[in-house]
């Protein structure tokens, strides 16, 4: 117990930490770029040691956010340059008229590698969908995939999605809501899945209500500013593209290259499901998410992921 709880403190610490990263291409205009230290959000630190972004003629300076929803009003108001988000987040804000373009794809959701889940307390009775049908789960992400998953999941597998009550917690504190019986299923990301495992079960994976294979996240701009330097774009997009051939062929490489930027133990790192991530902006591994969200009340309407990408992406 007392290793969990240190492991999920050092995980509490990089979710907060603000840290620069380095920068390379020195002689070019530097891109203000900012993400979140966990796998998803991780290719940028990815290709800044690789040399990436060097290798493409790009300066990325790239700063750590303690979570996508706070990078989005960074973006919007000029701060920063590029940001990453969750779909969820920037499906939301696209909806309400923020003048946001996706220029490059981040980590997907794949069922057979599943890297979110909904667990239950080890001792619970609970077996099945149905058998959740009124209860309470801890998230993380309320009107957001967090919401959105177990919903989806509970009516595809025979229970009232509709029926659940949420409860927003941190990731860590959905753990231990869990063993004390506070709330009665929990969804959570590695690699809290991983710390999660150890005291309870997995019941579903629940973000297979969405898609079987969906666009997580994605890095993003205005349009304004991508209008201004749709050459950056071009250079930023292939650098992330080739980013993410590499990282999936060497999660163990990235594995200490996320540890340092985010100063979680490599161990847990490498004990965990690893992020994959996407080679392109596919409107069909974006769509799903966007007509869930629609079904459940996160947006008024649904509408065509196509629209949320930039013409200069693809």
């Amino acid at each position: 117990m007392m290793l969990m709880t240190r492991a999920i403190l050092a995980l509490l610490v990089a979710t907060t930490a603000i840290v620069p990263n380095a920068a390379f291409a020195q002689d070019a205009p530097a891109i203000h770029l900012s993400t979140v230290p966990i796998d998803g959000g991780a290719e940028p630190y990815y290709a800044a040691a690789q040399g990436f972004f060097k290798a493409a003629g790009i300066n990325v300076e790239v700063t750590s956010a303690s979570q996508g929803a706070a990078i989005l009003p960074g973006v919007t108001g000029g701060a920063v340059d590029i940001g990453f988000a969750n779909m969820g987040s920037l499906a939301g804000a696209v909806a309400n008229g923020a003048p946001l373009t996706l220029i490059a794809p981040a980590s997907l959701y794949l069922t057979n590698a599943p890297t979110t889940v909904c667990l239950v307390a080890t001792t619970s009775a609970y077996k099945n969908a149905a058998s959740l049908d009124g209860k309470t789960v801890g998230t993380s992400g309320i009107k957001g995939l967090g919401e959105y998953g177990p919903r989806s999941w509970m009516d595809k597998y025979g229970g009232d999605g509709n029926s659940l009550k949420f409860v927003e917690l941190p990731l860590a504190a959905a753990v231990e809501a869990m063993n004390q019986n506070k709330v009665d299923m929990i969804a959570v990301s590695e690699p809290f899945v991983t710390v999660a495992k150890a005291q309870g079960r997995v019941i579903g994976k629940c973000y297979d209500g969405i898609a079987p294979r969906f666009l997580i996240g994605a890095f993003f701009t205005t349009a304004a500013w991508a209008n201004a330097h749709p050459d950056l774009v071009k250079k930023f997009d292939a650098a992330i593209r080739e980013t993410a051939v590499w990282a999936n062929k060497n999660p163990d490489k990235t594995a200490q290259i996320l540890a340092d930027a985010s100063k979680v133990d490599v161990t847990l790192l490498r004990k965990s499901v690893r992020a994959i991530y996407a080679d392109k902006l596919d409107p069909k591994e974006m769509q799903p998410l966007i007509d869930v969200m629609a079904r459940y009340g996160g947006l008024t309407a649904s509408f065509s992921a196509a629209n949320m990408i930039y013409k200069g992406a693809q």
